[in-house]
């Protein structure tokens, strides 16, 4: 099967941020979540905090969502102090509430976002 959903990287000092761009299936998320894996790995920090830029589409299955709880805990495991997520629906704000018990703020806007991780002091 061919994979769906796609994203775009940057690091900024301490700060991951992932823009996710479209629906994603299982291929899609397991590809992605390797490329978000190596980019970690690969910048080779001890603590760092992510943003997350979900575009209106960005959904998936309940198994697909499974793939990205298990990434979430890896990356606690690995060094993510805090996680802002930007959704644009509130079927994606309803499945991060219900579902995501890690250190997760959902915000409407990118600037609410990176407003709460300074806040806060992560950045």
């Amino acid at each position: 099967m061919q994979s769906h959903g796609e994203i775009s990287l940057e690091w900024d000092g301490q700060l991951f941020t992932m823009y996710a761009y479209g629906p994603f299936n299982e291929e899609g998320v397991r590809e992605v979540i390797a490329s978000l894996k190596r980019a970690v790995l690969s910048e080779n920090i001890e603590s760092w905090v992510r943003l997350e830029v979900w575009d209106m589409d960005t959904l998936g299955s309940p198994l697909v969502f499974d793939y990205v709880k298990a990434y979430y805990l890896w990356c606690e495991e690995h060094g993510c102090r805090a996680t802002a997520v930007v959704v644009n629906n509130i079927i994606q704000r309803n499945i991060i509430e219900k579902d995501f018990l890690t250190n997760i703020r959902i915000f409407k806007s990118k600037r609410e976002a990176i407003d709460w991780l300074k806040d806060s002091g992560e950045i």
